[in-house]
């Protein structure tokens, strides 16, 4: 038989129970709804941190201007590198903003166009035109034709460049263009529009860009802007040059940039595309050319259609040469990101 006091012992525990089993119980619960908390915290992080970009080779950046394929052997840089950040965004283009068509219809009715025939791409009035270039994406708009009696004052840039951006805003509504206020030209504006010094310039051509990071994206593989904007003395719009890149950019990734040494190491590999070459004597194959001396580079963005990325490039400018000699002046990109399966030589 047991004690009383036994007794007594046993009464407590049974009515302790009931309690511990209640603390389990709540302890269970509050480790569920903790569990919930972060599945759902790290689903909305899977969300906001952007995956992991793999840029590939494509022909965009292995063939050259002509669709050869760049077969130099030595590359050389005698330039000054630009200061490079630790990381640069890669973005994905989106829809534009205004479609093509939308801006081509709004223009035809600002200055009173008619289309020169049905199947052209032309539009005239009395002294403006609106034409694309059959050849490629360009457009050229000129509000109004030279006339020789004009009498123009010497332009002044930075007025000149305040009434392109209005004009561009006006006209491109939405629009995220910014000046390239390092390249910009000064013309004497007459029936040639020669380039002049600025203390004799009557009109200035203003080159505008979408930027990401303070970088201009540059339309595929053009050399110029895709915006370049003529203003004369009276700070009136002359003549707009433009390319269809009317689209906005998400950053989906961020990279560490590659040093001069490597981008030159992935031309000699093969990925590198010449996109301008201009000859001083008779033209040759660009897959003819061996070795380059290159002088100046830039950074910039491109869009890769091929893999629907934006993403930096590096634009060097120099010379190049075939084995016999024959000299040729060169534009040459290459990611300024590291490449993956990179194409060797055929």
């Amino acid at each position: 038989m047991p004690t009383p006091a036994e007794i007594q012992q046993l009464r407590l525990k049974l009515n302790q129970r009931p309690e511990q089993q209640q603390k389990a119980k709540k302890l269970w619960i509050l480790a569920a709804i903790v569990a919930i908390l972060l599945i759902c915290l790290g689903s909305v992080l899977a969300i906001l941190t952007p995956k992991k970009v793999t840029i590939t080779t494509t022909p965009f950046f292995t063939q050259n201007m002509d669709a050869s394929q760049t077969k130099l052997v030595t590359v050389k840089f005698t330039g000054q590198a630009p200061q490079l950040p630790p990381q640069l965004p890669i973005a994905q283009a989106t829809s534009g903003y205004l479609p093509t068509a939308d801006i081509i219809t709004s223009l035809i009715k600002k200055y009173d166009l008619t289309r020169v025939s049905p199947d052209s791409e032309y539009w005239t009035s009395d002294r403006s035109s609106l034409g694309k270039d059959k050849y490629n994406d360009v457009y050229t708009l000129v509000t109004s034709q030279f006339d020789p009696s004009e009498k123009l004052p010497i332009v002044q840039k930075d007025t000149a460049v305040q009434a392109a951006q209005s004009f561009l805003a006006q006209t491109l509504a939405g629009t995220t263009l910014s000046p390239l206020v390092n390249s910009v030209s000064y013309v004497d504006y007459g029936q040639e529009a020669a380039e002049t010094t600025p203390e004799k310039a009557t009109a200035i051509t203003v080159s505008f860009a979408p930027m990401i990071q303070n970088l201009p994206i540059y339309y595929k593989n053009q050399t110029a802007a895709p915006f370049l904007v003529t203003v004369d003395g009276n700070n009136s719009i002359r003549k707009v040059v433009f390319l269809p890149q009317f689209q906005t950019y998400t950053t989906v990734d961020q990279t560490k940039p590659i040093s001069i040494d490597e981008a030159i190491t992935q031309i000699t590999a093969g990925n590198g595309s010449i996109i301008d070459a201009t000859y001083t004597a008779d033209p040759v194959q660009l897959s003819a050319l061996q070795n380059a001396e290159l002088t100046t580079v830039t950074l910039e963005y491109r869009e890769d259609a091929n893999q629907q990325l934006v993403f930096p490039f590096y634009h060097f400018v120099g010379k190049a040469t075939t084995a016999s000699h024959a000299e040729v002046d060169v534009q040459i990109i290459t990611p300024a990101v590291k490449v993956s399966a990179a194409t060797g030589r055929k």
